[in-house]
């Protein structure tokens, strides 16, 4: 092979290189290159000029905004649904388990499901059939940064489908190597009537519905401890504290904390219990195409005053209220 064919070879590296190591999972890592994102996301805290001792602080709130960012993208996930593409059951089950990110991937192999065309079929054993398939041949462009096919250009991939596990093996390996099915398994898998997805193709790290441990790890740009809930708990043990220490002085300030703290937890009783008759009322009414006005705490002279309370001046004591009736009375 001559020096030129050589050149030619690592110029087309695109092409051949995969061929190698597709049997092997990657966990969607990929070169930094492919990847100028991360790049451009570092040029806005690190130069070439950055100093050593302003390396340190600069990482640590890179990270910081990165880690900030994947949280929003979490949440985002929980609330919002990306609609489907077609009918496909694979589609519907990893729309429900997978991140937004993982199931577009997913989406675009179900996209190009009308590209591929099954050729024959023969059953191999008992339990095994064994499907051709023939779909466009499609090659990553360094210019468009995306994946083409190429125009007149298709492949045949032979699809091995297991009977009684509804396990499907491709000898493209798309699934070995990214972890996301690819349109042929979807292909065969429609072939057969197969509606339930086998657990072996649900990759635990692209689920959305999994605390990621790395978020558990405490650094200098994240305490796990410091969650919302935690600082909310936090502010709350710091209110109560000078009530406790000062309710422990005799018997009757005790007896007065005690009582306190036991109204305050039947009015949160009462407020979760009321939150879940509303919700469940609002969601009926809502369905039968009705309204429900929810009508809050009464107070006197209130405008939100039910009809059958006039007259009635009784002011409704909200946690907020018994707190501080609980912390004078203390002091």
């Amino acid at each position: 092979m001559t020096f030129f064919k050589c050149i030619g070879l690592y110029n087309q590296r695109e092409m051949w290189i995969p061929a190698y190591v597709k049997h092997i999972f990657w966990a969607g890592m990929q070169t930094t290159q492919r990847v100028e994102s991360i790049n451009s996301f570092f040029d806005g805290y690190l130069k070439k000029n950055t100093r050593l001792y302003q390396f340190a602080p600069r990482y640590c709130k890179a990270m910081e905004s990165r880690a900030n960012d994947e949280k929003a993208a979490d949440v985002n996930c929980c609330r919002f649904t990306r609609s489907l593409v077609g009918e496909f059951a694979v589609e519907r089950k990893f729309q429900k388990l997978y991140t937004d990110a993982k199931f577009v991937e997913i989406q675009i192999q179900c996209m190009r499901v009308c590209y591929v065309t099954p050729i024959t079929s023969k059953v191999v054993s008992d339990v095994e059939v064994e499907h051709t398939v023939s779909d466009k041949l499609w090659v990553w462009s360094k210019f468009l940064r995306k994946e083409i096919s190429l125009a007149g250009r298709k492949r045949i991939y032979v699809v091995l489908f297991n009977k009684e596990t509804s396990f499907v093996k491709c000898d493209c390996k798309h699934f070995e190597c990214h972890g996301i099915m690819c349109r042929h398994i979807i292909k065969v898998l429609d072939v057969e009537d197969v509606e339930n997805v086998p657990v072996g193709y649900i990759v635990d790290r692209w689920r959305k519905d999994i605390q990621r441990k790395h978020t558990l790890v405490k650094v200098a740009y994240h305490d796990p401890e410091k969650t919302e809930e935690v600082k909310r708990y936090d502010r709350i043990m710091n209110a109560v504290e000078p009530a406790a220490l000062r309710g422990s002085l005799s018997e009757q300030k005790l007896d007065l904390v005690i009582e306190g703290i036991m109204n305050i937890v039947l009015r949160l009783d009462e407020s979760d219990a009321l939150s879940a008759f509303g919700d469940n009322e609002a969601g009926a009414l809502t369905s039968g195409g009705n309204r429900m006005a929810i009508v809050g705490p009464t107070t006197p002279g209130s405008v939100n005053k039910p009809p059958n309370s006039v007259g009635d001046d009784t002011t409704t004591l909200t946690p907020l209220l018994w707190l501080k009736i609980l912390f004078r009375a203390v002091v």
